[in-house]
């Protein structure tokens, strides 16, 4: 299933034999990710040995999505735009004084992600963020990041509500390794 490229180029039946789901499921799936610009079908395959209909390619699209990543260090918020394969298509910065306080580095982290959005060619899937320190992964709040003084902090939830979009965040070790 997995084509020159490193994406998925296949067929239904293919995708259901590597999945172990079965053909009506994939067949589901498939029609709402054609729905949502993911997939799209790419002509006829081969028929097999035993005969029967050609099977109908299906790519993935992905320039469908753009996602953003931002990276707090101790005294830069980094920010890369990229495409669902990961190829980064802009990258933006602004450097702090690591005593700025919670607001201001929450305001600088919106400046780079908003410096990012600028620069979208395609719809926003997500955003990603790295911080240093202790961080829930599964609510994005930030218990305690002391280079940056974040504590305490519901980092994912404000920049949820403020860029309406789903945000990841997670300590800047685990999410590089």
């Amino acid at each position: 299933i997995e084509g020159k490229t490193g994406v998925i180029d296949g067929f239904r039946a293919a995708l259901a034999n590597e999945t172990g789901l079965a053909k009506p499921t994939i067949s589901d799936l498939v029609v709402d990710l054609i729905h949502e610009g993911l997939l799209v079908e790419g002509g006829r395959g081969e028929s097999t040995d035993s005969g029967g209909k050609r099977p109908t390619i299906l790519r993935f699209v992905p320039d469908a999505h753009q996602i953003i990543g931002v990276s707090v260090e101790s005294h830069r918020v980094t920010g890369v735009l990229s495409n669902l394969e990961g190829k980064i298509t802009a990258q933006h910065y602004i450097e702090f004084e690591p005593d700025g306080g919670i607001t201001d580095l929450v305001a600088l982290m919106r400046g780079v992600i908003n410096g990012m959005i600028a620069q979208l060619e395609a719809p926003l899937l997500c955003i990603g963020v790295g911080v240093p320190g202790a961080v829930d992964t599964t609510t994005g709040f930030v218990r305690h990041s002391p280079y940056v003084q974040l504590n305490r902090l519901a980092l994912g939830e404000i920049l949820t509500t403020y860029y309406q979009k789903p945000v990841y965040v997670g300590n800047n070790g685990e999410l590089s390794a």
